[in-house]
């Protein structure tokens, strides 16, 4: 109401925030989470199997260290095993990497979808006219209706859920979980600090 005339400003600032909500959907971003948990969990078998990975991922380096540091891990006769420990080893160096690539793929996305300077443009002379309180207001119920959720947490999430799959996996040979192989390995605190898995 207090935009009068220029009420316009409000309908094509809404338009194109929906817009950005619509090309943003949990849904994909939990496959996306998921499908980044299972490319780091090719690169394990890739680095267990010895593949040539010359020009490859940098953290297939990172891996080979993992191994060498815990080499409880070649122990396990099952293959399955042996990729759940190593990517368990992993998992925060991974998610780091996968969270930074998600965002810089957002990024790019809504710079191809969205006209960023447009809405900006929009949401000053929205201020502009109805005060910053009431704009910020509008911008905070418009994130609580409608991205409840943020995709970020959404994909670190569905990447955490791919690990705790790993996490329960079974070995055949032994019978237990891969958590609790990992705490049947798990080395005692030393004098210079603690030693974790």
């Amino acid at each position: 109401m207090q935009l009068g005339k220029r009420g316009y400003l409000l309908d094509n600032y809404l338009s194109l925030f929906f817009e950005a909500v619509n090309n943003s959907l949990t849904t994909d971003t939990s496959e996306e989470g998921m499908g980044s948990a299972e490319t780091y969990q090719a690169l394990c078998d890739q680095v267990l199997k010895n593949t040539d990975l010359q020009g490859g991922s940098p953290f297939a380096a990172k891996l080979g260290d993992i191994l060498k540091e815990h080499p409880f891990i070649s122990s396990f006769q099952e293959s399955d095993t042996q990729r759940e420990l190593l990517f368990a080893f992993a998992a925060d160096i991974f998610l780091d990497e996968a969270v930074t690539q998600f965002f810089t793929e957002q990024k790019d996305s809504m710079s191809n979808t969205l006209d960023i300077i447009k809405l900006g443009d929009l949401y000053r002379q929205i201020e502009a006219i109805v005060g910053e309180p009431m704009a910020e207001t509008l911008n905070l119920r418009l994130k609580q209706t409608f991205l409840i959720a943020p995709l970020a947490a959404v994909f670190r999430q569905a990447f955490t859920h791919s690990l705790l799959f790993k996490l329960t996996h079974r070995d055949s040979e032994t019978s237990r979980q891969v958590f609790q192989l990992l705490l049947d390995n798990f080395a005692p605190p030393t004098e210079a600090g603690t030693s974790l898995p």
